[in-house]
């Protein structure tokens, strides 16, 4: 065995070991408390109704598929605003010293708490859960790049204009790689928010679809089992965007230039 694939087995290992413990301890409690599937069902009770939602009608697909690509979009957008907008409060002061303390006034406020107001202003459906993502992944992705650019070492911009660069080569070469691990905190950071409000959207503002939808539903019929795996689906989703998505970033960026520590 090589030792690359040794290392990605230890590391697999050590990441499924507290999972797997959780599960069976989980396991064995419903069944040595004889607890009622009514009241918590067991992992194996969970998995069976999911094999149930995913059989000759695969409905589960489709609650995924839409609760991934709102997510996917709206967290999209929130990122394109949000990286910009940061970096520029993080390097032009008037804009910090105008929208500095409405970003702060603006993260206190939960984002389901915005949802009614997208209902009555965007209506109920996609574009409501859409722009709950996109604010909830906004203000903390936002936030982390200000931090991150007023963190850039101003000696190192003015050695860059010293040396003839423009504003773009400023821009790539000096102030996004030097604002990269907090801005990469704030993507990460804006992607768990951005699941939380997929949720709670869904719930409220979702006309059909999505794992908040069927978790709201299913309370509807008492599906305790369908409850307990629209939440299961939706942490792994989470933990499958954030080492596809995210980790893949950090690797190719902050890692690769020494800024940080691989996992």
């Amino acid at each position: 065995m090589s030792p690359r694939l040794r290392d990605i087995l230890e590391r697999t290992g050590r990441f499924l070991l507290p999972i797997v413990t959780l599960l069976v301890a989980w396991e064995l409690a419903v069944r040595v408390f004889d607890i009622r599937p009514a009241l918590l069902p067991g992992p194996l009770a969970i998995a069976a109704r999911f094999a149930e939602l995913a059989g000759p009608e695969p409905i589960i697909w489709q609650h995924i598929g839409h609760s991934g690509w709102r997510l996917l979009l709206g967290w999209v957008i929130g990122a394109g605003l949000g990286v910009p907008v940061g970096l520029l409060m993080g390097t032009v002061r008037p804009v910090q010293r105008s929208l500095g303390p409405l970003i702060s006034l603006l993260l206190s406020v939960p984002t389901i708490a915005w949802v009614p107001v997208f209902l009555i202003t965007v209506g109920i459906g996609d574009r409501t859960v859409v722009a709950a993502i996109a604010l909830g992944s906004f203000l903390p992705i936002c936030y982390h790049a200000a931090e991150g650019a007023r963190r850039v070492d101003r000696r190192w911009l003015q050695a860059a204009r010293l040396m003839g660069a423009g504003p773009l080569r400023l821009l790539f070469g000096v102030l996004v790689p030097g604002a990269a691990v907090d801005t990469i905190t704030g993507l990460r950071l804006g992607m768990a928010y951005a699941w939380r409000a997929l949720v709670g959207a869904e719930m409220l503002a979702a006309a059909s679809w999505g794992l908040g939808f069927m978790v709201f539903a299913a309370r509807s019929f008492y599906d305790v089992s369908a409850m307990f795996l629209g939440l299961a689906l939706i942490a792994v989703g989470g933990l499958l965007l954030d080492r596809l998505i995210l980790r893949t970033l950090e690797r190719r960026t902050i890692v690769r230039w020494g800024m940080v520590e691989g996992p």
